[in-house]
């Protein structure tokens, strides 16, 4: 499950990634009055920040698991004689376990999100304003 995760949140940056710069590349220039399509812009790319941020952290997460149970093995091995060390490796692992569930719920639901954000406001973020302008003379 682990190499799954990695992959998933490796995508989910480059994703995230991708998404932001097309919004940012919408994003007309800043002009007084009917900037509702700007902050729905902007509301997108806030989701997507915490998107790529929660994937991140998992990747960091694994990171330290690995680094945390190799010091824990590397202890069992020097001391087979202490039954601690091995019951604590099995309590890391099943803690990574529960905690990559939760992550790849969080990826899940992090993607709804987006695609429940972006679909229902597609126009807005393509075209931020509308192309009506009122005549002034």
């Amino acid at each position: 499950m682990k190499i799954p995760l990695k992959k998933e949140t490796t995508i989910m940056v480059e994703h995230a990634t991708i998404l932001k710069l097309w919004i940012q590349l919408n994003i007309p220039r800043i002009e007084d009055g009917n900037n509702f399509g700007v902050q729905v812009q902007e509301d997108m790319l806030t989701n997507l920040i915490k998107a790529e941020e929660n994937a991140f952290a998992a990747t960091d997460y694994l990171a330290k698991y690995h680094h945390a149970r190799a010091k824990l093995i590397v202890k069992a091995s020097k001391n087979p004689e202490v039954e601690d060390y091995i019951q604590t490796i099995h309590e890391l692992d099943e803690k990574c376990y529960a905690d990559m569930l939760m992550t790849l719920r969080d990826l899940r639901n992090n993607y709804a999100v987006l695609y429940d954000t972006l679909s229902k406001n597609l126009d807005k973020i393509q075209k931020p304003r509308s192309s009506h302008t009122s005549a002034m003379f």
